[in-house]
């Protein structure tokens, strides 16, 4: 799928929760396993978030877009700064 879309393990987000998730915990930087998932899938990931119940995905999904969205803010008040800095 990542080469299908062109899209590297950097720009790439995978959670699990079970045995047939740890081959894919290595294709993102960004590999969740949810709190509950076998010990496996816990160690095979980069980080560990929510519950399934408590809707870990979704959680973490809304958490890095606002990240996402905070920096590219970020960024362009910066540029905005420098712009009026040199004028």
């Amino acid at each position: 799928m990542q080469n299908l879309l062109n899209v590297t393990p950097e720009e790439t987000m995978v959670f699990g929760d079970t045995y047939n998730d740890i081959e894919l915990m290595e294709r993102g930087v960004y590999s969740f396993a949810v709190r509950n998932a076998v010990q496996e899938v816990k160690d095979a990931a980069n980080y560990i978030t929510r519950l399934k119940e408590e809707d870990g995905v979704l959680h973490t999904m809304m958490q890095m877009l606002s990240l996402q969205e905070n920096k590219e803010r970020a960024l362009a008040y910066a540029c905005e700064a420098y712009t009026r800095a040199l004028l």
